[in-house]
């Protein structure tokens, strides 16, 4: 018998409840486990003697994992009536003790996607300088939180870009609203307030002038591209904060080989199996690395670009627990193909209300 996969994560997450339906089409065992909670579906027992040890997720024993996918933390469901002064030390512990079940939860995984080496490959520090040591190009960076070195910075240059190194949502109750951190130019330094560069450390970029993007979606050994661009020509500020908007187009794109090499290499000393690249080309042509997301989403790809696959090779991948997986066989499971399915109208019901880009954003 086949051992069970696992995906820890929240249980409205879109990308999740996708691939677990695409590994059921196609004879898969699959566990998507969303944290600690007092009903007995977040439960969770691990055991240990001299001789052996055991882990229980709810009634199920969880020995062992033909592929694990460490989608989204999601430590606990809800704290539901207790001491207001205890809380921040539950979320602690539950926080903690999360962790320590996923490193439990690899260790009996034969193919893991996600989990400790997604945490290190995060930091967009270590991203640029492996990018640049694997041959990438990457734009001018200063990350600072020293006034005088992010002025000097940035007088180097017409304009310069403020990222931030996470994402961060202000959700309005009562509106259903939701308002997020996006990267903003500076145009003139002298005009910002000294404490708001040295209360926190940014990411200072140069403003490139894009010709347009490249979202690369890599997925074991496969690598799968799209070109982002304006309909009316040209590049976005940010794509991101154009998604749902009818100028935005993409379509397949195909990489030269220096560039697919020098990915593949980062992915290697990054040691990701998955993760999702976004690149901009400027005006002379230059393919220039921005980041990468170990966790980020795929599948609002797959809905403008249907001729990728991305769902399928996903699936595939933690069916056969290999960054080499076979595509193009007659039971492709398409993106599509999921929306019309029964698993997606209970997802669809179940989930909170306001959330309508699923396919793009997570809020978990």
């Amino acid at each position: 018998m086949d051992k069970p996969l696992i995906i820890l994560t929240s249980a409205y997450d879109y990308h999740a409840t996708a691939v677990k339906w695409a590994l059921e089409a196609r004879g898969r065992d699959v566990i998507l486990w969303d944290g600690f909670a007092e009903e007995q579906s977040g439960h969770a027992t691990y055991g240990l003697d001299g001789a052996s040890s055991s882990l229980f997720l709810g009634e199920q024993c969880c020995d062992a994992f033909a592929s694990a996918w460490f989608r989204r933390r999601s430590p606990y469901r809800s704290i539901r009536d207790a001491n207001p002064e205890g809380i921040a030390f539950l979320k602690n512990e539950l926080s903690s003790v999360h962790e320590a079940l996923g490193l439990s939860i690899e260790q009996r995984s034969h193919y893991v996607v996600g989990g400790s080496s997604s945490r290190n490959a995060s930091s967009k520090l270590l991203q640029l300088e492996t990018a640049r040591l694997c041959g990438l190009t990457v734009p001018d960076t200063l990350i600072s939180n020293d006034f005088q070195q992010v002025s000097s910075f940035a007088l180097r240059y017409e304009r310069i870009l403020v990222k931030h190194f996470l994402p961060h949502y202000w959700g309005h109750t009562a509106t259903g609203q939701i308002r997020t951190v996006a990267p903003s130019v500076i145009n003139d330094i002298s005009l910002i307030n000294r404490r708001s560069i040295e209360i926190c450390p940014a990411i200072y970029q140069e403003l490139l002038d894009k010709a347009y993007e490249i979202r690369v979606t890599v997925i074991g050994d496969r690598i799968f591209s799209a070109k982002i661009e304006s309909r009316t020509g040209g590049a976005f500020l940010d794509w991101r904060q154009e998604y749902g908007n009818s100028d935005l187009a993409m379509s397949v794109m195909i990489l030269d080989s220096s560039t697919e090499a020098s990915i593949r290499q980062l992915m290697s000393v990054l040691n990701l199996r998955y993760g999702c690249l976004d690149f901009a080309v400027d005006r002379q042509g230059r393919v220039i690395f921005l980041e990468v997301n170990p966790g980020g989403q795929f599948l609002f790809v797959e809905d403008f670009v249907p001729e990728l696959h991305l769902l399928d090779a996903f699936a595939s991948m933690l069916a056969h627990g290999s960054p080499s997986y076979p595509l193009g066989s007659s039971d492709v499971v398409t993106d599509a193909a999921f929306m019309e399915s029964e698993d997606y109208r209970q997802w669809q019901s179940a989930r909170p209300q306001g959330r309508d880009n699923d396919r793009f954003v997570t809020f978990i």
